[in-house]
């Protein structure tokens, strides 16, 4: 039963580590510390924005003509020296705000970036909470019983 117990904790801090690493992944957080390339930056901005005139298209993904134009507006602009801010900008001006695919950091668009972390952690809590409440129940699956408890019992039983 021991060597079950092991498994089972091993299995819990493997699937932890898997998740942080799933996340840091699909954040697109940079781990080498090194900064993008101008090729890199172009796509990541290419994926980030959207065409204009395709339903849910990037416009990485799409051939219109108007996405045909962003993508090479902002290959331009990055090989020009421009932040990646500054891009965003200028294009959000020219075809309105909906066209950045990434939900604002602040209003309602915050909760896009807050309730995923806050329904892991309340998972997580859940489940802290019920494994932790059948190991004190020990192994018959019943509640732990205590000695005084048993002699109580025993007493009213001989009477």
């Amino acid at each position: 039963m021991a060597m079950r117990s092991i498994v089972a904790r091993w299995s819990w801090a493997l699937l932890g580590v898997l998740l942080v690493l799933g996340l840091v992944i699909g954040s697109g957080v940079r781990l080498g510390g090194r900064p993008p390339t101008t090729a890199q930056r172009i796509s990541q901005l290419d994926h980030l924005i959207g065409c204009p005139s395709c339903a849910d298209l990037s416009v990485a993904e799409s051939n219109a003509s108007t996405a045909v134009a962003i993508r090479q507006f902002v290959a331009k602009e990055v090989r020009a020296g421009k932040s990646d801010t500054a891009i965003e900008k200028a294009v959000e001006s020219s075809y309105g705000a909906g066209v950045i695919l990434r939900p604002p950091a602040t209003g309602l668009g915050f909760l896009v970036w807050v309730l995923p972390g806050a329904l892991v952690a309340a998972a997580a809590v859940v489940l802290v909470g019920v494994f932790g409440r059948r190991r004190r129940r020990g192994r018959s699956g019943g509640p732990v019983v205590s000695d005084e408890d048993r002699e109580l019992v025993e007493a009213v039983l001989r009477r």
